[in-house]
């Protein structure tokens, strides 16, 4: 057995020993001055040795084999880009560790063309879609002749005649036509569309939830003209709903009656119960932990309900939901919630119970939550201690687009949520109040690794009795997500004792500039100023510093060293955040 894999050795060995021997670099220049750079990089991609430089099984007679091959598969690919009078001469320096190959092309006379007809008959001729194509075809009378941009263009049409429903199309001509001689060519597409097909009767295949609470997930009617993009925005909304594991919408032309094609949609939903615990740090809220569970499915029109219990060091929370789906199930529901909290931070303490029903509306990118909440607070501000009951209705608009949720080079993209919400003595209230607040977030990519961040935080109130108003109520500022480089709700106005007692308006910003210095680590300086305040009594706080970011599976998890710039000694105190930076 021995002497066996003794043999084996050695003849692997022996077919190692040549590869080992050849060993070298091989360098591949072209000489041609009428090929774009991407022109350039097609011809070297479909040069074989270019594509094996770097086997270690290159012997010399393989690589003079693919140096003369090197010539007819420039030649080949030039005829791509319409020069079919391409020649080309070449040389090879042998080295004893590298070898350099010079192509010297001479492209000739490129084949330009002269005629482009395109031509669009059958049901679809109007099409806009189709319109649109014959318009922007990229190849011209008097260009030169690109059989790439040809073989693309005819692609794209066919799967727009799909995409639009057009089943049944074809081209019936499809051709170049060359006149080497006159070094002139004629494209040829025609098209017959045939019908457009509509949508015909939608099938579930699934035993877990009704079939008509299923069906105003569906965004077309049965009867319209079948548009592919219809059946995305379908399966996004079945995705959106959280409910389902698998989703698979399969359209099924080959078995249209009078051009309607039904639609058969395979569901796999998710388990009913779902759990979530979860533990971390923040310098907000030191230690903390949250455990959750959601039921799912509770009736077979997509009710569900959830609790989550939050405890850590400052806050704790208990809260409870249960959301019942609207005639849009994917983005309108009803919400009926409950939430106990106690927060006690250095400057205030509060314990409240709030209830809560919610209308939420989706409209593409935004997302408008209509609700009233009944609130019953103890609090404690400063020095002095007090009991709230109020009866709170408030209108929240979201702009928070889900396309591209990585950010885009050289696209700012914007997130905003805005508030107003208010109380009145006449409606079971302790005080009046008119309050509003908007945030927005910036993030603009300069470069790959270059990115731009700002933010910005207002508020304002009208208020009849400020000291009636309950602490969750009131403005602070200081804190991970405010002015860093000052404790959590540190900042706002102060009583005769000293103590923070909160304001009725709000003014925050935030510059921020993160640097990418490796795959999913980034380096951040910030400026941040701001502060709470009532009326004509603004003081902007300023804190500076400096932070390390990581992308992590679970978000973005970022250590911040921030100096309190506009107080006595600046001193100095860390952040820690984790957020999902969208």
């Amino acid at each position: 057995m021995l002497t066996k894999y003794c043999i084996i050795a050695c003849l692997w060995c022996g077919l190692l020993a040549p590869a080992a021997a050849y060993a070298r670099t091989y360098s591949i220049q072209l000489n041609v001055s009428e090929l774009t750079s991407a022109q350039r990089q097609t011809v070297l991609e479909n040069i074989s040795l270019h594509r094996q430089r770097n086997s270690p099984l290159l012997s010399d007679d393989y690589v003079m084999r693919l140096y003369l091959n090197g010539k007819q598969e420039i030649i080949a690919t030039l005829q791509v880009f319409g020069f079919y009078e391409a020649t080309v001469e070449s040389s090879l320096d042998k080295g004893d560790e590298s070898w350099t190959i010079q192509y010297n092309i001479n492209t000739g006379k490129p084949i330009i063309v002269a005629d482009v007809d395109l031509v669009i008959k059958g049901e679809g001729e109007s099409n806009s879609a189709f319109t649109a194509w014959r318009e922007k075809f990229p190849i011209h009378s008097g260009d030169r002749l690109n059989h790439q941009l040809y073989e693309e263009a005819k692609k794209e049409i066919q799967n727009l005649l799909i995409e639009r429903g057009y089943f049944s199309s074809r081209l019936t001509r499809h051709e170049i036509q060359l006149s080497l001689k006159q070094h002139s060519g004629n494209i040829v597409i025609h098209v017959d569309t045939g019908p457009q097909y509509k949508f015909g009767d939608v099938t579930f295949i699934q035993e877990t939830f009704d079939k008509d609470y299923l069906r105003r997930f569906i965004p077309f009617a049965r009867g319209d003209d079948f548009i592919a993009p219809q059946l995305s925005e379908f399966q996004k909304n079945l995705a959106v709903s959280g409910e389902f594991r698998t989703i698979e919408i399969t359209p099924l032309p080959e078995s249209a009656v009078a051009d309607m094609t039904p639609i058969h949609v395979m569901l796999v939903p998710r388990k009913p119960l779902l759990y979530r615990l979860g533990a971390g740090y923040g310098t907000d809220t030191g230690i903390r932990a949250r455990a959750g569970l959601e039921r799912r499915q509770i009736t077979d029109t997509g009710h569900r309900a959830d609790a989550e219990v939050f405890v850590s060091e400052v806050l704790r929370t208990i809260t409870a939901h249960y959301r019942i789906p609207l005639k849009k199930p994917a983005t309108d529901y009803l919400v009926f919630s409950g939430e106990h909290k106690l927060e006690d931070t250095d400057t205030t303490y509060s314990e409240s119970n709030t209830v809560t029903v919610s209308n939420v509306y989706g409209l593409k990118s935004w997302l408008r939550t209509t609700s009233v909440s009944y609130l019953k607070e103890n609090y404690t501000a400063g020095s002095e201690a007090k009991k709230s009951n109020l009866v709170i209705p408030s209108i929240n608009f979201l702009f928070d687009p889900e396309k591209e949720r990585r950010p885009v080079l050289h696209r700012p993209r914007w997130h905003f949520d805005v508030n107003v919400k208010g109380s009145h003595i006449d409606l079971a209230s302790d005080v009046s109040f008119l309050q509003g607040r908007l945030y927005a977030e910036l993030r603009f990519q300069l470069t790959r690794q270059f990115t731009l961040v700002a933010r910005g935080d207002a508020g304002a109130s009208l208020v009849g009795e400020f000291a009636n108003l309950p602490v969750s109520q009131r403005f602070y500022a200081g804190g991970d997500y405010s002015v860093r480089g000052f404790d959590y709700k540190s900042l706002g106005p102060k009583d005769e004792n000293g103590e923070v007692v909160g304001g009725t308006h709000l003014l925050v910003g935030s510059v921020e500039a993160q640097f990418m210095f490796k795959p999913n680590w980034d380096l951040a300086v910030f400026y941040d100023t701001g502060n709470a305040y009532d009326k004509d009594q603004f003081e902007p706080e300023q804190g500076a510093g400096a932070g390390i970011g990581y992308k992590s599976p679970f978000g973005v998890v970022r250590a911040y060293y921030a100096t309190a710039l506009s107080t006595s000694g600046n001193p100095w105190r860390p952040h820690i955040v984790v957020s999902a930076d969208w």
